[in-house]
Order: C-alpha cells, then structure tokens, then sequence
C-alpha cells in the first residue's frame, strides 16, 4: 500500500499568541481546521501531528490522528526550525514501521486554504 501522511506540527508556546493552535476561529480550534482539511484531501492516508501540547494531543487523538507526543523540548522552542521537528516526527515514524517516501505537511497557522 502506498501511504501519503500528512503532518502537522502544532508546538504549545508561541511568541505572538499564547495557546494560538487551540484558540477558537471561526467556531473551532485553529488546529481543527488543519486536520479537517487534511481529513477531506483524498490521496493523504494518515494525519500525524507533533506537539508538545497536551490540549493539541487530544484533539488530535479525537480526530482518530497519529500523535507523536511530548515533542521534545529542543524542538518545541523559539528557536527550532519546521525542518527538524518534521525530521524528527518522520523519523518516529520510520522507526515504528510506518513506510512511506513521500509526505504531506500542512501548517496550523493556514487555515484559510
């Protein structure tokens, strides 16, 4: 089976707006919208979201996600980039034996697509 993930990478604290990927817009969680999205594109087979955030986590475990949980902390800062947190988050993946060679990756703070 060919799988195309998609992930999502959803860290707790942000310099702008605190708690910004569970606030409400447009009547849901700024992250519910990016899963949602994912969830209607047809060729993603799978939604993984990264996070550091426990509120995230169980969104996205509602959602029926594959949750990479607690990112770790040198990855969740100010300072980390995107590519090491999806490097990370497909690493995890791979060592589980989830085989894929491509992926998706859609970010929280684009929810009008």
């Amino acid at each position: 089976m060919n799988r195309l993930p998609c992930f999502i990478l959803s860290r707790k604290n942000s310099k702008g707006l605190k708690n910004k990927n569970i606030k409400t817009f447009l009547n849901k969680p700024l992250i519910q919208h990016t899963i949602d999205y994912a969830k209607k594109t047809k060729a993603i087979t799978d939604i993984i979201i990264s996070t550091d955030d426990p509120k995230v986590a169980k969104i996205a475990e509602k959602n029926k996600c594959i949750v990479i949980f607690p990112r770790p902390k040198k990855l969740s800062n100010d300072t980390a980039s995107s590519v090491s947190a999806l490097y990370h988050a497909a690493t995890q993946m791979l060592k589980n034996n989830y085989d894929f060679d491509i992926f998706a990756y859609l970010q929280v703070t684009e929810p009008l697509r």
